[in-house]
Parts: structure tokens; sequence; C-alpha cells
């Protein structure tokens, strides 16, 4: 599955605001009281969360999270392997408990082995 048609797949889900809706990356925030028909729809999509919110990271989705400088436990990972790349979906609550970033975006598989670097840079973790 491409990014694009996971996002057509999205429709329906209320979106608060839409930054980007693109072939590398779609970020978009939703409101909290939303949370879970998003990650219904995510689940449906991509399978169970890899580190559903309130969990710490099990050494999976630590590695899967490592390369954009890892996820904290308030933090929801899902991620799907296809057979040219993988699809990752976070979610990032807003810490007024109003809403929620959601950035989904395909991964070369290769990459689940690199070490932090752009996406640390790019997803703001250190």
């Amino acid at each position: 599955m491409r990014l694009m048609e996971l996002y057509e797949k999205l429709k329906g889900l209320n979106i608060f605001e839409k930054r980007s809706a693109a072939d590398s990356l779609i970020d978009v925030v939703f409101e909290n009281k939303d949370l879970a028909a998003w990650n219904d729809r995510l689940q449906t999509l991509l399978g169970p969360a890899l580190k559903p919110a309130g969990d710490k990271p099990n050494p999976l989705a630590k590695k899967t999270a490592q390369i954009f400088g890892g996820i904290r436990n308030d933090q929801t990972l899902f991620c799907k392997t296809f057979a040219e790349h993988s699809l990752v979906a976070m979610f990032w609550p807003w810490q007024n408990g109003k809403c929620t970033t959601c950035k989904i975006f395909p991964l070369d598989n290769a990459a689940l082995e690199s070490k932090p670097s752009f996406w640390g840079k790019l997803f703001g973790h250190s």
C-alpha cells in the first residue's frame, strides 16, 4: 500500500488541521474526542499498535522508533511492513490534552536498521 492510498482510506475521519498530505508525509491534527476513531482506523489499515499509548515500548517498538529519536510512553506507534517499504504512523498527543498530531510516512525497510539521524531531526527528537 502506498501512502496516498492509505490517506484515501482515512476519509471520513475528522481532521482539525491538515499540515501535509503528500507522497512522503501525512501530517494532520485531530481532536482527542476523535482518538478512538483514528485508533480504530489505523488498526484496521496497519494492524494493532506496535506501541499503544501508556505502554512502555517493547524492543521492536524501540527499534522501529530509533530512527527518529525514540518514542515516549504517551505516544502510539503503528508499523506495517510491505514488500518494498513499511508504513509508520505515530500519534503525538498535545500537552494541552485537546489534540493529537498524527504523522504517517513510508520508510524504506533497510532504514529500520539505520541509526537515528535525519528522522530524529525531522521529528524533533535528539
